[in-house]
């Protein structure tokens, strides 16, 4: 055995095997630094390193039978010993040695100690923490966690790479005395080229919680990186590059990282981080799906989410959190997909889902609060106002909890307590386009014209390209008299709209027209079916025109459906329906729903 490792020693194989190995650790990170700025596919990394792997025993094999000479390569036994260059080709590769571990080192001590982390940092064996600036306590505890971006070739993984930041958002929020920015008003500066100063600013918070996720096969790379908003200094950064064998062992690690960082530079109390919701993978990547469409909060996508809700709870029944997701669908899918044989049946699944989720888990304030929000639209308003308080003494950081609480609240005519519920979900999501749009038309229901109008031109200039604020703007007009503004935001809505909005424009005129001279003109059958409103609005455009009793009609029509859509409860304590407050129908119809006793 001695000889035989003499003879590799001789033969420079031992020499050869180092180098190799330090050389191709080399190439390795220089890959993992240039696959993202390239483009390159997730599966380059893994063909280097198996080429690399097939290439050492051939390299070891050729070192072995051959031998580098002044007359150029021969086999070795055709060398005589005599005339063999082994040494000098040896001291050669102690050379090649000695440089290939000094670029390592500097490698290792530039990704340690640079003060600007890249926004992937190469592999490591574990999670390194970079930090780059002393830990101080912050003027403020607050924290806004930024859509992580997908670093994945494949686009459809957006769904993973959001449900991990809200993931992470979601734990951050159980941190007490931490302010954490709602997950819309997180994710509304998604491919949106801000700083970090100017999102710090708009959200109100200090610090940012920025990152990305590549996942490939069973492989996933997470880096997060915290940022003073202040001065966009970077406070550390860590990656995470794991198996994705058990996906929740994962979510557990970095939660607790985070966390436990987060306490050293806030300034916080020990919090344990929350067991997993479920141990089935599976499971828990239909949930993430089924939260991605359901932010996207269309009738198609929201019909989608379904689909991924169930799957999840049929893969784990006990999975409290896509219980209460598929209730949140259920819960204003008639809102978006108005549908009068289906809408009872649906709140009644979601009706159910919020039990079963509560069945798990007690203590789940979201699924108190779409009980809530499903006794509304079924007028059960003491039951629904019931839950509303139980679900948001739970989750006090719920902000569409507040916002759905706030509608309520409208709809019973209580408009001020309704505001500042609306005010504290502003507080906690204030760039929300909906939180924002339901505020204004709060302002207009409560008769507050001017307030309304401010806040939506407002709202405006955080998303013009939302065209539900052009549409407020155009009703808020009308309901003032401002016909000329009315048609203005019509023209302004009608730029950005894929529906043709020649019908609204239509309402416009005759309004004014009774408006201004009393005339009456009769509306066609077509006008009846408004692109993006609710059953509330043609029924009310009657009224506002002079067609009382055809207006009367089509609110009785809507309300024998048994449910309220949203925008149809606002109805009875509505200012805009002012004019007809005194009507016996309008307060037949207020008593048969119950309001008039659930507003005492």
């Amino acid at each position: 055995m001695g000889d035989l490792f003499s003879e590799l020693k001789r033969r420079n194989v031992v020499r050869v095997a180092i180098a190799y190995v330090v050389v191709g650790w080399v190439i390795m990170q220089i890959i993992d630094v240039v696959v993202e700025p390239l483009h390159l596919p997730d599966w380059t990394a893994t063909l280097v390193l198996t080429l690399l792997l097939v290439g050492l025993p051939v390299a070891l094999i050729f070192s072995w039978a051959f031998e580098l000479t002044p007359q150029g390569l021969k086999k070795t036994h055709e060398v005589d010993a005599d005339a063999s260059i082994t040494p000098s080709t040896g001291r050669k590769l102690d050379r090649m040695i000695i440089g290939a571990l000094a670029i390592a080192v500097a490698f290792l001590v530039y990704d340690r100690f640079s003060a600007t982390p890249p926004e992937a940092p190469a592999t490591t064996p574990t999670a390194v923490t970079e930090t780059t600036a002393p830990e101080s306590a912050p003027t403020e505890a607050s924290i806004a966690v930024l859509p992580f971006v997908n670093m994945s070739s494949e686009a459809e993984q957006e769904f993973f790479s959001d449900g991990i930041s809200e993931e992470l958002l979601n734990a951050l929020v159980k941190l007490p005395n931490l302010k954490v920015a709602a997950r819309t008003s997180s994710f509304s500066f998604k491919d949106k080229n801000l700083t970090v100063q100017e999102i710090g600013q708009i959200l109100g918070v200090e610090h940012i919680l920025e990152g990305s996720v590549r996942k490939s096969g069973i492989r996933i790379r997470v880096t997060a990186q915290l940022v003073r908003a202040s001065d966009g200094f970077h406070l550390w950064s860590e990656t995470y590059d794991r198996e994705l064998d058990d996906i929740f062992a994962v979510q557990d690690e970095i939660t607790r990282r985070i966390i436990d960082e987060l306490r050293l530079t806030l300034g916080g109390t020990e919090v344990p981080v929350a067991k997993a919701a479920t141990t089935n993978t599976e499971a828990y990547q239909a949930y993430l799906k089924g939260r991605y469409f359901w932010n996207l909060r269309t009738g198609p996508d929201l019909l989608t989410a379904i689909g991924h809700f169930e799957e999840a709870t049929r893969l784990d029944p006990e999975y409290a959190e896509a219980w209460a997701g598929l209730a949140d669908t259920y819960n204003v899918i008639p809102s978006y997909d108005i549908n009068d044989e289906k809408a009872l049946g649906r709140l009644e699944k979601g009706r159910q889902a919020a039990l079963r989720a509560l069945e798990i888990n007690p203590e789940m304030g979201r699924a108190y609060v779409s009980l809530g929000s499903i006794a509304n639209s079924l007028f059960r308003f003491p039951e629904a106002l019931g839950y509303f308080e139980r679900g948001l003494e739970l989750a006090p950081e719920y902000a569409t909890g507040w916002q759905w609480y706030g509608t309520f609240l409208g709809e019973m005519g209580r408009h001020e307590e309704g505001l500042k519920a609306q005010e504290r979900a502003l507080e906690l999501d204030p760039v929300s386009r909906i939180i924002n749009n339901n505020y204004a038309e709060s302002l207009r229901a409560a008769g507050r014209t001017e307030d309304a109008i401010k806040h939506v031109e407002y709202a405006l200039t955080l998303d013009p390209d939302f065209i539900f604020h052009h549409l407020s703007l155009t009703t808020i007009h009308l309901d003032a008299g401002n016909f000329s503004e009315a048609r203005a935001a019509l023209r302004a809505a009608a730029q950005i709209s894929e529906e043709n909005l020649d019908s609204i424009l239509a309402w416009v005129n005759r309004i004014e027209d009774f408006a201004t001279s009393g005339q009456v003109v009769d509306v066609p059958p077509e006008l009846l079916s408004l692109p993006f409103f609710t059953r509330r609005e043609p029924a009310l455009f009657l009224i506002l025109s002079g067609h009382i009793e055809a207006g009367f009609d089509l609110l009785e029509e809507a309300l024998a459906a048994g449910y309220g859509d949203a925008g149809l409860y606002w109805t009875f304590y509505d200012h805009a329906f002012r004019s007809v407050w005194d009507h016996p129908r309008f307060k037949a119809l207020k008593t048969a729903v119950g309001l008039e006793e659930a507003s005492e």
